[in-house]
């Protein structure tokens, strides 16, 4: 939910899948072989992952920056139902901060003799 309200978002969605897959497809040749200047296949797989990684963390901050205003960001809840009442990123230092917390009691049985 990068805008307010439910419908603004679908229309910014479904907009910008339909231009992305428009300028693929409309903007030139893509079948070009690698033994004359084209990515081969691993290239490709590569490419894909760090766009796709490049797109969740991107979306992740800017969802979590525009919503952080809108939610309370006290999630009650570890894990996706934390979610719910607070952004990613919220939801994130919580649980760090719970980890943080109770780290020397999970690691107590380990060291103690």
């Amino acid at each position: 939910m990068f805008l307010p309200g439910r419908r603004l978002s679908l229309v910014l969605g479904t907009a910008l899948a339909v231009g992305a897959f428009a300028w693929f497809f409309a903007s030139g040749e893509r079948n070009i072989p690698d033994t004359e200047g084209g990515l081969d296949g691993n290239g490709q797989a590569g490419v894909f992952a760090a766009a796709a990684g490049a797109a969740l963390v991107s979306g992740l901050v800017l969802s979590s920056l525009t919503n952080a205003l809108r939610l309370p960001g006290k999630p009650l809840e570890i894990g996706l139902d934390g979610l719910n009442g607070a952004t990613y990123l919220q939801a994130l230092s919580g649980l760090v901060a719970e980890v943080s917390r109770s780290w020397r009691r999970q690691i107590q049985q380990y060291f103690s003799g």
